[in-house]
């Protein structure tokens, strides 16, 4: 571990790891719920009078704004090396 690093930074990033491996879960499973729902409603689940539509473009700016699961493994892995982890070890 970095000496540079207090404890209270330490908990930061082992708070962080956790946060990012919930997101790694929770994503793909919203995505995959968000399009079954559009799937159901067919063709009204584009039309703008609907909620679903609404929902189907909020997730996908989440996805774009968080990252993709791609990139949140490789932020996860420099963490786990910076805290001398092993990976998918629960801080």
């Amino acid at each position: 571990m970095n000496p540079l690093l207090t404890l209270k930074e330490t908990d930061s990033i082992s708070l962080l790891a956790q946060i990012l491996r919930i997101k790694k879960t929770l994503m793909p499973l919203i995505v995959e719920g968000i399009s079954h729902c559009l799937q159901t409603f067919v063709g009204y689940g584009h039309m703008r009078d609907y909620e679903i539509e609404k929902a189907y473009r909020d997730v996908n700016q989440l996805l774009k704004m968080m990252g993709t699961s791609y990139e949140i493994s490789l932020v996860l892995s420099e963490l786990e090396k910076e805290l001398n982890l092993d990976p998918g070890v629960s801080v």
